[in-house]
């Protein structure tokens, strides 16, 4: 069950680093939902995600509840990390490492003898056509040889170009606001801003109240 979920949230998240985990499967109970659980860079900020209709959209699209916890990028976040992936019950299934930056744990991890981490190319044996872009991802001329004694055990980074960071817009919001165009049905599909002069009219309007633009509602752009 594990490594099903970790492979479809994977698929969600792409863009991010992670690597599934093994471990001894927590099981549901009955009418539950299984919790994935990641560890990552900032983790520990997460609480104002978990409120974020995305978010929401995200676990209701693969089935699981998600728990996020994690350290500031420093020493403490492999000081903590690594006794986790040392526990059988309190691994997490996904988290995010630069193993030139791990002090060398990521290698004794990756290493195949310890069970730690999933293999990827075993994990998505037979589900190709179901995640697609994970298979082209990992077959690509870019990445099929990005390996650790032979072993696939990395979603790689994705960066956005001259920047690390990508912005999200919510749609609705943006349509609210005026920022939109017409498709061939008259329904209005969201824009976002162009230029700076477009992107700071978008955050003064985010932010004025006569628009009455909750965070708290269910509409998101997929």
């Amino acid at each position: 069950m594990k490594r099903i979920l970790s492979v479809l949230l994977s698929a969600l998240l792409a863009g991010l680093l992670f690597s599934g985990c093994s471990g001894s499967p927590a099981e549901p109970e009955d009418g539950d939902r299984p919790t994935l659980r990641l560890f990552i860079i900032n983790g520990n900020y997460s609480e104002g995600a978990t409120k974020d209709s995305v978010w929401k959209a995200i676990e209701d699209a693969a089935d699981v509840n998600i728990e996020i916890s994690g350290m500031v990028n420093s020493d403490d976040y492999y000081t903590t990390l690594s006794p986790r992936l040392n526990s059988a019950t309190d691994m997490p299934d996904i988290f995010f490492s630069v193993p030139n930056g791990s002090g060398g744990a990521y290698y004794t991890w990756a290493n195949q003898a310890t069970g730690i981490l999933y293999d990827w190319t075993n994990l998505m044996a037979g589900k190709e056509d179901e995640y697609p872009y994970l298979n082209k991802l990992f077959t690509s001329e870019q990445y099929r040889n990005v390996t650790f004694e032979g072993a696939h055990t990395l979603l790689p980074h994705c960066d956005v170009p001259n920047s690390g960071w990508g912005i999200y817009y919510r749609g609705d919001w943006l349509v609210k606001i005026g920022y939109y165009t017409e498709d061939e049905n008259g329904e209005k599909q969201p824009r976002v801003p162009v230029n700076m002069e477009e992107f700071q009219d978008v955050m003064m309007k985010f932010s004025d109240p006569s628009y009455n633009l909750n965070p708290g509602t269910n509409a998101h752009v997929r």
